[in-house]
């Protein structure tokens, strides 16, 4: 196998394509799946909010989110991956919000085997480390392909991180989980869908 030794300025120009195109990657499909599921979480968060105060018993309210395996589903079926090169970068991304959702998944099992076998009540941590998580791989993937409404959504999203801690135990973390959807998920995906069309 021939082994080739690029020079500085030949390794920074593979990297700046590779950069580009990953951002033609994502504008051709990934603005719909983002504003499907910052719409979807912030519509969830607020039935879950509504519905803490109108039942009778509230953690029966937790089942709403139950909609978000619906959701998946109906990625799966309706948003089929578009990308017509995938680059080192693209590979980045797509681990980072693969490792997201597991490391999601694992934190609440550890916060329900709590409750289940020690009878320890964290579940106010749940809203703020899942935009914890979720400002992370935000910022992970705009570090990756340089578009800066995806760092202006981490930004959202540590934010509320931050807001939802004041208000440990209230229902109104719901709240600030669907502005923080809304903002740090559902308006990059706008951004990126406009950016499409005046590229097109």
């Amino acid at each position: 196998m021939e082994n080739k030794n690029f020079s500085h300025e030949e390794s920074l120009l593979i990297i700046n394509k590779m950069i580009e195109r990953t951002q033609n990657n994502i504008q051709k499909g990934a603005g719909n799946r983002m504003i499907f599921w910052g719409a979807g979480i912030a519509a969830i968060a607020v039935a879950n909010y509504i519905l803490l105060q109108i039942l009778p018993t509230p953690y029966h309210s937790y089942w709403v989110w139950a909609f978000t395996l619906v959701m998946s589903v109906f990625q799966t079926i309706f948003f089929k991956k578009q990308t017509l090169v995938k680059t080192h970068i693209d590979s980045i991304i797509q681990t980072t919000w693969i490792t997201f959702g597991i490391g999601v998944y694992v934190f609440l099992m550890i916060v329900f085997g709590a409750f289940i076998l020690h009878g320890k009540t964290l579940f106010w941590l749940i809203t703020p480390v899942i935009l914890l998580f979720w400002g992370m791989a935000m910022f992970i993937t705009a570090t990756s392909c340089k578009f800066s409404p995806f760092f202006w959504g981490a930004t959202a999203l540590w934010t509320g991180a931050l807001f939802c801690v004041t208000l440990t135990g209230s229902p109104q973390q719901f709240l600030i989980l669907a502005v923080c959807s809304v903002l740090g998920q559902m308006f990059p995906g706008i951004w990126i869908n406009k950016k499409a069309k005046k590229d097109v």
